[in-house]
């Protein structure tokens, strides 16, 4: 792959998503919704406030492999790569 080119270089600014998607998914989930039937119920309900932090390690989990998988190629796809032998035929027929 020596004969590699990038017909838009500027695509690969589009690698800025990759540290994105993890940053997503470094946040924690946010807490669950719970109907509560009466007001007198809202203190047991309520959530406790904790110290933990907002931001968490990342899991290493199949979803976020996916989603960093789509983001590299979504990049490398906006570059548009073409190898020198498909760039010599692009320029000789011009």
């Amino acid at each position: 792959m020596s004969g590699l080119a990038l017909l838009l270089p500027a695509g690969l600014i589009a690698l800025i998503s990759v540290p994105l998607v993890v940053l997503f998914h470094m946040r924690s989930p946010t807490p669950k919704a719970i109907p509560v039937p009466a007001i007198r119920f809202w203190q047991v309900a309520a959530p406790k406030p904790t110290d933990e932090p907002r931001f968490q390690r990342p899991p290493i989990s199949a979803s976020m492999l996916l989603h960093i998988a789509a983001a590299l190629l979504l990049s490398l796809a906006l570059a548009r790569p073409v190898s020198s032998l498909a760039l010599g035929v692009i320029s000789s027929s011009s």
